[in-house]
C-alpha cells in the first residue's frame, strides 16, 4: 500500500514558491560575488538560473516571484561581468535566449513557467489512469480552465508557441515538450529580431554559430582551455552583448588612417596598427598545427606552394591527398563583413573563404593540392569549411592518441 501526494495549492503554495524563490536569489548574490568572473558566469549558467526552479515551474506553474529571480539573474550577470546597465530589452531577451540562438542560456523562469507547467500535467493526466487502481484517493490535477490560462498569461505573446500548448492540452499524448521549448525559444529570437539593426542581426548570428565558447572547461580540468581572466572575461562578454567596452570613442593613436576608437570596440578589432588581427590568426594557425601534429599528419608550417609565390598557414598530408590550410579572422561587426554576417550564421567567415579559393586555387589545383580555408570571425562563428575540417582533425586526434 502507498499513497501519492500531490503539492500544496492556494496560499501555501503561493508561500511555498516566494520562500524557495528568496533563498535563490540570494544564492545569485553570492555567485555574482566570486572574483574570478569566467567562474561566477559558469556557476550561473549551469548550476543556479532556472535550473534550480525547474522544479517549481513544474509543479506550481506561473507565479509572481519568478519575475524577481530573473531579475536578480540578469543583476548577478551584470556584477559577475562587470557590464553597465541594460537599456530595454534587447540585451536581457539575448541573455536569456538559449546559446543555439546567440544567448547566453539563461532562460527566463516567469516566461517558461507556463510552458514547463502545460508539459507536466498533460503528462501526469496521461499517467494517473495508470496507477489510480493502486490509490485510495488520487490527488486532484487541474482543469482545463487552469491549463488555459497558463496559455494566456504569457505564452500568448508567442503565437507560435501558445498555439502548439493549446494542441498539447487538447492532446496530452503528444510528445511535444522538446518541440514546444524550441518554438517558444525561436519565437523569443524573433521578437528580438524585429527590432534589431544589421549590426545586431550580424551579432546574433555570429554568436549562434560560436556557442561552444560559453562551455569552455576549467583549466584545473583541462589545463589548455582557453579560459578567461578577470580582465578579459568582462570585455568579452559586452562584446558578446552588443554593449559597450569604453566609456567614450577617442582617436585611434594606433593606425595611419586617423580612425576613430568607437566605444564598442568594432573598429579596435580590424586595426591593423594594433597587432590583435595578427595575435589571433597566428594562434588560429598554431592550433590547427597542433591539431594536424597529434592526428599524426606531420604538418608543414607556411609552407611554399610549388612554382608559386603564395604560401599558406599549414600543409597535411593525409592517405595521397595534400591539404593547404590558410587560416584569417573577420570582424563580423566591420563594415566590410557586417552585410554578410547578418544574412547567415558565420556569413562573414563563408564569404571570405570565397576569397581565398579565388586567390589560392589555381596555385593549389597546379601543385596537386586542395585548399581548406580556416576562416572565423571575431565572435568565433566558422565558415562552411571551417567546422568539417576541425572536425576531422579532432577525430583523427581521438582516434590516434584514444581519446
Amino acid at each position: 500500500n502507498w499513497e501519492l501526494h500531490g503539492t500544496s495549492k492556494g496560499s501555501a503554495a503561493a508561500a511555498h514558491v516566494a520562500s524557495f524563490v528568496a533563498r535563490a536569489i540570494s544564492t545569485e548574490r553570492v555567485i555574482a560575488a566570486h572574483p574570478d568572473p569566467h567562474v561566477a558566469f559558469t556557476l550561473l549558467r549551469f548550476c543556479s538560473s532556472g535550473c534550480v526552479i525547474y522544479h517549481l515551474m513544474r509543479s506550481f506553474g506561473p507565479h509572481e516571484a519568478y519575475r524577481r529571480f530573473d531579475e536578480a539573474v540578469l543583476d548577478a550577470l551584470r556584477q559577475c561581468a562587470s557590464l553597465p546597465a541594460f537599456n530595454g530589452n534587447a540585451t536581457p531577451l539575448q541573455a536569456q535566449l538559449p546559446a543555439r540562438h546567440g544567448g547566453l542560456g539563461l532562460r527566463s523562469t516567469a516566461t517558461h513557467a507556463p510552458a514547463a507547467f502545460i508539459a507536466s500535467l498533460c503528462a501526469s493526466r496521461l499517467i494517473a489512469p495508470l496507477i489510480a487502481n493502486n490509490l485510495s484517493s488520487l490527488p486532484a490535477i487541474p482543469d482545463d480552465a487552469r491549463l488555459a490560462s497558463c496559455v494566456s498569461q504569457s505564452l500568448s505573446l508567442y503565437p507560435a508557441a501558445a498555439a502548439l500548448a493549446q494542441a498539447r492540452i487538447d492532446n496530452p499524448a503528444l510528445e511535444e515538450t522538446k518541440r514546444f521549448q524550441r518554438t517558444l525559444s525561436r519565437s523569443i529570437d524573433d521578437t528580438l529580431r524585429e527590432t534589431a539593426l544589421p549590426n545586431d542581426h550580424a551579432r546574433l548570428n555570429s554568436c549562434a554559430g560560436s556557442s561552444a565558447l560559453l562551455g569552455l572547461p576549467h583549466p584545473d580540468d583541462v589545463p589548455q582551455s582557453l579560459w578567461l581572466t578577470p580582465s578579459e572575461f568582462p570585455l568579452f562578454m559586452a562584446h558578446r552583448l552588443g554593449l559597450p567596452v569604453t566609456a567614450n570613442a577617442a582617436a585611434c593613436t594606433l593606425c595611419k588612417n586617423s580612425a576613430i576608437a568607437d566605444k564598442y570596440g568594432v573598429h579596435s578589432l580590424s586595426c591593423i596598427g594594433n597587432g590583435v588581427r595578427t595575435t589571433v590568426h597566428h594562434a588560429i594557425r598554431d592550433t590547427g598545427n597542433s591539431l594536424a601534429s597529434l592526428a599524426g599528419y606531420a604538418p608543414r608550417k607556411e609552407p611554399l606552394i610549388p612554382n608559386s609565390t603564395l604560401r599558406g598557414d599549414v600543409l597535411i598530408r593525409k592517405g595521397a591527398t595534400w591539404t593547404l590550410i590558410d587560416t584569417a579572422v573577420v570582424n563580423a561587426s566591420g563594415p566590410t563583413h557586417i552585410e554578410n554576417a547578418a544574412a547567415e550564421t558565420g556569413g562573414a567567415a563563408t564569404h571570405y573563404a570565397k576569397k581565398k579559393h579565388e586567390h589560392y586555387d589555381e596555385a593549389c589545383k597546379a601543385a596537386g593540392w586542395k585548399l581548406t580555408p580556416l576562416v572565423v570571425d571575431t565572435f568565433g562563428a566558422g565558415g562552411t569549411e571551417a567546422s568539417p575540417l576541425l572536425r576531422e582533425l579532432a577525430n583523427d586526434m581521438g582516434a590516434r592518441c584514444g581519446t
